[in-house]
């Protein structure tokens, strides 16, 4: 106790500051002072110059000029041109899958997906690429059966839009009608049924909706388009390449307005709708 006494005294101890002329030692002003004074004068003149800086840094442009500190505007143009930039390696990669895709039809080949294009160089490719002797003998072995299903499961043939491999066997419950707008086939199943790509193509859309749930739609040659709706589960992904008959979902009850295990099919040519049943027979 004695010790903070003497201390407290100390700092109220008051001296005075004096302003003397040194010829004459004459006074000319003065000034009565303490310890705990300077202390108190000298802190909150910390603190409001502290205070001042701070407005002036954080409400002037003068904190550009502060490490680290960016303006809202610049921010706002940083992270536009970030999402910019994730949208065009997303468009270059899809475009590269296109490409890929392209070349493998353009070749006649199938999925390719896993090849990686840019490490292999032209010989080690095309041995990847070539089918092996087995191969080739089971593609003559299982053709004659391929070509007999094409033709047994198709209707109406034309140079265009033929033949069509049937997506899902299984009963027809709701035929395809403009003037309901129905413009699918809906075909009941078992809900562990897959479903086939009625012709070769790439898978253009892979994902959930809503009101549909899991849909999958494919762009084959001649401008056709294909989509599975209402599927439990999706084979595949955007950008790979599938063959007639190749499995690319499961049947499924998923979307808000599916009232049972279903598969509902649409197939379009140059942007018109078609009656699926006018090309494909199902059982």
């Amino acid at each position: 106790m004695e010790k903070k006494k003497r201390l407290i005294n100390r700092l109220r101890n008051k001296y005075r500051l004096v302003i003397m002329n040194e010829s004459t030692l004459e006074e000319k002003a003065s000034l009565t002072l303490s310890k705990l004074n300077v202390f108190i004068v000298a802190s909150s003149l910390v603190v409001f110059f502290t205070g001042m800086l701070i407005v002036i840094f954080a409400y002037t442009p003068l904190k550009e000029y502060i490490p680290g500190c960016v303006d809202r505007d610049q921010s706002r143009l940083l992270i536009d041109l970030a999402m910019k930039a994730d949208s065009l390696e997303y468009v270059i990669h899809a475009n590269d899958l296109k490409l890929r895709n392209d070349l493998n039809i353009l070749r006649d080949r199938p999925d390719t997906s896993s090849a990686d294009f840019n490490s292999l160089d032209s010989a080690s490719a095309a041995s990847q690429l070539d089918p092996s002797e087995r191969e080739l003998a089971l593609r003559e072995e299982v053709k004659p059966e391929e070509d007999y299903a094409l033709r047994g499961k198709s209707r109406n043939a034309s140079p265009a839009l033929a033949p069509f491999f049937t997506p899902l066997d299984g009963m027809v419950s709701a035929k395809f009608d403009p003037l309901i707008d129905h413009l699918a086939t809906d075909i009941v199943s078992k809900s562990d049924q897959t479903v086939r790509a009625v012709l070769d193509g790439t898978v253009v859309f892979c994902d959930w909706t809503s009101e549909t749930g899991h849909v999958i739609a494919i762009q084959h040659s001649n401008n056709l388009l294909s989509i599975y709706k209402h599927n439990s589960v999706l084979l595949k992904k955007v950008g790979n390449f599938v063959d007639a008959g190749e499995a690319i979902s499961i049947v499924g009850n998923s979307g808000e307005s599916s009232t049972g295990p279903h598969l509902h099919f649409e197939l379009w040519h140059n942007g018109t709708a078609l009656n699926a049943e006018d090309y494909i027979v199902f059982k």
